[in-house]
């Protein structure tokens, strides 16, 4: 490094650095005390320190005061110059608050103490390998481009609260394999840029509250691989603008409520193959395109309650296929828009759909095929748009349509095909528009009304223990008569056996003789001879 000139030529304000470094004093150049971000003016003489001055100091120039802690610690001052601590050994704290660097500061492979730029001005921070024994702070800063934390490892926390990250179509903060020890708290940040941390690791958690992070043609949050010991919370009104990539993250719980998630027509929120104990995303919050769970291992519940997600522009707005849920899947109250897939996903407790609006025309707005339910799908005074479809899945107790409405005039408005559920509440508000198909579903017992049968039914291979209620033959007669396949057998032997296992013989031949009569009418004149 070029020696600086003699200790008569430095400016006031280094000379008082100079002076109060060996007790480690605070030197403190604002005008009133001005608590802004950057408060030095940059024209300002009185409050301008060469980086290098810094750096030789930090390099050990002064001797320690004996008894006392050493360090830079200078508030309100122009950085002039690259303050370069690349590939060197700091023992002592550095702290730089409320002042305007010049260039950006370079700590790569850097092995410090502990850094505190709280309240700075920078137009970037390269801390590619930086090693830190405590915190970093970067909290209530200005930085007009990005944050380079790739490989770096903070034996502390990392803070980032009510910081200005500015680097659009780029990186905000780059921080693939970051370590941290403790946790990133990075409430009320504002990011225009990625914010990536591929395969990185945090002992804590991530705090995101009230958090802006705009990357509209990308990724505005990438955590691939991330492994997280405590939770995630993006509450308080955060909002993402761009996709919020988690692919294979583990951590305790993601937390989205009062959260807005933004990219119309693309995915906002992708957690194929995460491992989550719980995510929380049901009061307030919105989102604006598609949610993915492929593949997604959640050990607790997934809340999605009272959650809008309008995935219309791109015809899907959850994505869950294959996702393991130990406790329950809520989504209640939902209003989701465009198809709702949770295709082959295992679900330990209940599917709750109670009082939820799936909405996608002419689609399918549900599809649980081949799912498996341990308890309950509740789908009580639900209203849905589009295809119900469940087939080849099992439900372990109830499948209820009580109180819903299922439309779909121009298609199938329920597929059960081939699932195996203990009961089915079809009970919904009115008659469904458009098919039901049960088709090879074994069911114990099925509850319906007469005044809600649907006009189009699909019966063939349906087989039950009991039908509630204990209608009178001629009306059960009506209701297999709405089969749009035409004459099966099969549908009036299961209503015979029906009747027999009741007692109700009477009930179960007129079943049997209208069979006979039915199929007669199918036959030609010389078949019927």
């Amino acid at each position: 490094m070029r020696e600086l000139s003699e200790l008569s030529e430095l400016s006031d304000a280094e000379r008082r650095l100079w002076e109060a470094y060996p007790a480690g004093a605070v030197v403190d150049l604002r005008a009133g005390h001005d608590h802004g971000a950057g408060s030095a003016t940059e024209k300002d003489p009185d409050k301008t320190v060469r980086a290098e001055l810094i750096a030789r100091l930090l390099l050990g120039a002064r001797t320690p005061e004996a008894g006392r802690n050493p360090g830079v610690r200078l508030v309100g001052a122009r950085i002039s110059g690259t303050l370069d601590l690349s590939s060197v050994q700091v023992d002592t704290p550095l702290l730089i608050q409320h002042s305007v660097f010049d260039s950006t500061p370079i700590l790569t492979d850097a092995a410090m103490r502990s850094v505190d730029l709280t309240g700075c001005a920078l137009p970037g921070l390269d801390g590619r390998g930086l090693r830190t024994d405590r915190a970093l702070i970067i909290d209530s800063c200005r930085v007009e481009g990005g944050i380079v934390l790739r490989d770096a490892r903070i034996g502390g926390s990392l803070y980032l609260a009510d910081s200005w990250i500015y680097d659009p179509g780029g990186r905000a903060v780059d921080a693939d394999h970051l370590v941290v020890e403790g946790r990133v708290d990075a409430r009320q940040l504002v990011a225009e840029g990625a914010i990536r941390v591929h395969n990185g690791q945090v002992a804590g958690e991530i705090i995101l509250y009230g958090a802006s992070l705009t990357n509209p043609a990308g990724y505005a949050l990438s955590l691939g691989g991330l492994k997280l010991g405590g939770g995630m919370f993006c509450t308080q009104g955060f909002t993402a603008r761009g996709e919020s990539r988690l692919i294979g993250v583990q951590l305790a719980n993601l937390t989205l409520r009062n959260a807005t998630l933004i990219n119309p027509g693309g995915v906002t929120l992708d957690l194929e193959q995460a491992v989550i104990r719980r995510i929380d995303a049901g009061e307030g919050f919105r989102s604006t395109g598609a949610i993915r769970l492929v593949g997604t291992q959640v050990s607790g519940r997934v809340d999605l309650t009272d959650a809008r997600v309008d995935g219309s522009g791109g015809g899907t707005a959850i994505d869950a296929e294959s996702l393991g849920v130990g406790e329950a899947l809520l989504l209640n109250g939902i209003h989701a828009a465009g198809e709702v897939d949770v295709r082959m996903a295992r679900v330990s407790g209940r599917i709750d759909l109670t009082g939820a609006r799936l909405e996608n025309p002419d689609g399918i707005a549900l599809v649980a095929s081949r799912t498996d339910v341990g308890a309950d799908v509740l789908a009580d005074n639900a209203f849905v748009q589009g295809e119900f479809r469940i087939t080849g899945g099992r439900v372990g107790n109830r499948l209820s349509f009580d109180g819903a409405r299922l439309i779909n005039p121009e298609g199938t408005a329920f597929d059960a095909q081939t699932l195996q559920a203990a009961s089915l509440y079809l009970l919904p508000r009115e008659p469904p528009k458009g098919l039901v198909t049960l088709r090879h579903a074994r069911i114990s017992v099925i509850r319906d009304e007469r005044r809600t049968w649907p006009e189009e039914l699909r019966l063939d291979g349906l087989v039950y223990e009991v039908l509630e209620p204990r209608l009178r033959a001629r009306e059960r007669l009506r209701w297999i008569a709405r089969d749009v396949d035409g004459y099966q057998p099969q549908p009036y032997e299961q209503l015979a056996g029906a009747y027999t296992r009741i007692g109700q013989h009477l009930d179960s031949r007129r079943v049997l003789y209208a069979k006979e009569r039915r199929h007669r009418r199918t036959q030609t004149v010389l078949g019927r001879i």
